[in-house]
C-alpha cells in the first residue's frame, strides 16, 4: 500500500486514499479509486474493482495516454457537470481533447462525455477545426456544417489541417471551398463604364478614386483573409459595408465639370450599386452552400445522417 499512497491522486484538491492504479498506454501508473470509477463509469464494474491487487505488479492497463488519463480521471471528481474543469480542457489541444472524448466513451463516462460535446459545439467558432474533426468522426451534421465556414483558409496552418483527413473529405473540402473563392473574384470583377449617346465610354474623372479604394482595400488583404472576411456572420459586410458604399460615392464619384459644383455623378453611381449588388448576390448564395451536401455528392452512402 505504501507504493500506492506515492504515486496519488492526479486530481490536486483529492483526499480520497488511492486504492487502484492505472497504466497508461505509455507505462506511466496513476493513482486512482476504485469506487469513484465503479460509480461514475460503466466500464470499471465494482465487482471486478475488489479483486485487483494494487501493487506495481498488478496494474490495470488503460490504452489511453498519460495527459488524458489525468484529465478523464480529475474531471470525475466534480459532480457539478456544467463546472466540470472547462479551465481545464480549453487549455488541450485539439488532438487530445479528441482523445479524452475517446476515453469517455470507452469507459462509458456520460457526464465527462456531455461536457467534453457541449464545450467543443460551443466553441465551434473558435476551434473549427476541432469541432470539424468531432463531427466529422461522430456524424454530427449539424456541428459539421457550423464549422465547416470557419475552417476556409489557404495559409499553412489550413493545408496541415486539411492533409491530414482522409481523401475523400479532403476533396470535398476542397470543393466546398469554390464558391467562396468565386466570390473572391466577384470583388475584383470591377464593372465597364458605359456608353453615352455617341456610344463613346462614359468618363467623367471621378470613378478612378473610387475604384482605386475598394481595389486597394480587397488587394491588401491575402486570400487566407478575405475568405474569413466572407464567411459567417457577416459576409460581404466586412469588406463592402453599406455605410462605406454611401459614404464615398458623393466624395469621390464625382463630375469634373466645374459647372456642376462637384455634384455626384448618376451614371458612376449606378455602376457602384451594380458592383455592390453582384458582390452581395454572390455572397448571400453562400448561405445555403453546406459542406454535407458537398461531401454526399463525390459519395452519397459515405455519410449519413446521424
Amino acid at each position: 500500500m505504501a507504493e500506492t499512497e506515492s504515486i496519488g491522486c492526479p486530481s490536486p484538491n483529492c483526499a480520497l486514499p488511492v486504492d487502484l492504479l492505472l497504466r497508461s498506454n505509455g507505462g506511466s501508473v496513476i493513482g486512482a479509486h476504485a469506487s469513484m470509477l465503479g460509480e461514475k463509469t460503466g466500464a470499471f464494474p465494482t465487482d471486478d474493482m475488489d479483486k485487483v491487487v494494487v501493487t506495481d505488479s498488478e496494474l490495470v492497463d488503460c490504452p489511453v495516454r498519460k495527459e488524458v488519463l489525468k484529465v478523464f480521471l480529475d474531471m470525475l471528481h466534480d459532480d457539478d457537470q456544467l463546472s466540470m474543469n472547462l479551465s481545464t480542457i480549453s487549455a488541450l489541444d485539439d488532438d487530445t481533447m479528441l482523445d479524452l472524448v475517446a476515453a469517455a466513451e470507452l469507459y462509458q463516462a456520460e457526464k465527462v462525455k456531455d461536457v467534453c460535446d457541449s464545450w467543443i459545439k460551443l466553441k465551434a467558432p473558435e476551434r473549427p477545426w476541432l469541432a470539424f474533426r468531432y463531427a466529422l468522426k461522430h456524424r454530427d451534421i449539424s456541428t459539421l456544417d457550423r464549422a465547416a465556414p470557419y475552417t476556409l483558409g489557404s495559409n499553412l496552418k489550413v493545408a496541415y489541417q486539411v492533409d491530414r483527413l482522409d481523401h475523400l473529405t479532403a476533396r470535398a473540402w476542397y470543393k466546398y471551398r469554390e464558391p467562396y473563392i468565386y466570390a473572391i473574384d466577384t470583388f475584383l470583377a470591377v464593372p465597364v463604364p458605359q456608353k453615352n449617346s455617341k456610344r463613346k465610354l462614359h468618363s467623367c474623372g471621378g470613378w478612378d478614386y473610387y475604384e482605386a479604394d475598394v481595389i486597394g482595400d480587397v488587394a491588401a488583404c491575402t486570400v487566407d483573409g478575405l475568405l474569413k472576411r466572407i464567411g459567417p456572420p457577416s459576409g460581404a459586410e466586412t469588406v463592402f459595408s453599406a455605410r462605406r458604399w454611401l459614404d464615398a460615392l458623393p466624395i469621390q464619384i464625382v463630375n469634373r465639370d466645374p459647372m456642376l459644383h462637384g455634384k455626384t455623378c448618376g451614371t458612376c453611381r449606378t455602376r457602384a450599386n451594380g458592383w455592390e449588388m453582384r458582390v452581395r448576390a454572390r455572397v448571400r448564395a453562400l448561405a445555403g452552400h453546406k459542406f454535407s451536401d458537398v461531401l454526399r455528392e463525390l459519395d452519397p452512402i459515405a455519410f449519413e445522417s446521424g
